[in-house]
């Protein structure tokens, strides 16, 4: 999938999930949610996050460890150890979790239990009109939670 389509995914989920968990500081919470919602393409040297960490695309497959939930896991509990803020570590997971369940759908899918070899893969095609569809329908629901909130 592409960039915004994780954007606009992760931004519906944390939407919903402010609501549902009665976050207080919802700024911080989705900016570390949408943050974390594109981690695991730091396998990918062309991403928008990957650019910056180039090495770590020279050295990991991408669509292999960083799109796993042990890698997702090792960032929550990283960011638990270092920060100890339960709603950090909650938007940390969310975000990574949009991704992974995006990725799933798409027809390259994803090894969720990595290195594990199993790849759960779905049937659109990123770039292709299937994820434009799902694009557009995030961005509409997201604008109508934020309006009306249902």
């Amino acid at each position: 999938m592409k960039f915004f389509t994780h954007l606009a995914f992760s931004f519906l989920t944390g939407l919903f999930a402010i609501d549902f968990l009665n976050i207080t500081n919802s700024a911080l919470f989705m900016a570390i949610l949408l943050l974390s919602s594109l981690l695991p393409d730091i396998d990918h040297p062309d991403s928008k996050i990957g650019r910056f960490f180039k090495p770590i695309g020279w050295i990991f497959t991408h669509r292999g460890f960083f799109h796993s939930i042990l890698a997702g896991g090792i960032f929550a509990s990283a960011a638990y150890l270092s920060l100890h803020n339960i709603t950090i570590v909650t938007a940390i997971i969310i975000g990574y979790s949009s991704h992974l369940i995006l990725d799933a759908v798409n027809h390259q899918g994803i090894a969720f239990f990595y290195p594990f070899k199993n790849r759960l893969a779905g049937f659109v095609k990123s770039g292709g009109i299937a994820e434009y569809v799902l694009l557009i329908a995030f961005i509409g629901l997201g604008a109508w939670k934020l309006v009306y909130g249902f």
